[in-house]
């Protein structure tokens, strides 16, 4: 298994910072993404499955992408996570995108630092660093 921490990048004044935690399931022999799921503070987990991948730049040498992943809840894609990285594979340039289908709201998340995702719980509430 593999996790990832992201935080949510704050947009408007009356927003709040909040994290969450993605664990992608890969098959031992081919490596391929077998299922994945993510988690929102303390809350259960929710799955998510892989959609496609799409190169983004003519020239493959930079290595850009987007990796689709839809967020199935009660049966329904109620949502999609995309991970994406520009600039050539720096560091900077990779960040996941969240759409949700609702309301057609987006919001973008960064990659926290570090291979493990932590959960710090102070006054009641938790959160992944």
């Amino acid at each position: 298994m593999e996790s990832r921490c992201y935080g949510y990048q704050v947009r408007a004044h009356n927003e709040s910072q909040f994290s969450l935690r993605m664990n992608i399931y890969r098959d031992e022999m081919s490596g391929k993404e077998i299922g994945a799921n993510v988690q929102y503070r303390e809350n259960a987990f929710i799955p998510i499955a892989y959609w496609k991948t799409e190169e983004t730049d003519e020239d493959k040498v930079l290595g850009n992408y987007q990796i689709h992943r839809v967020e199935v809840i009660g049966g329904k894609i109620t949502g999609e996570y995309v991970n994406v990285r520009t600039g050539a594979g720096i560091k900077q340039g990779s960040y996941l995108l969240y759409k949700k289908y609702n309301d057609r709201k987006q919001y973008i998340f960064f990659e926290n630092e570090g291979e493990r995702c932590i959960e710090v719980c102070e006054a009641g509430k938790c959160k992944f660093n």
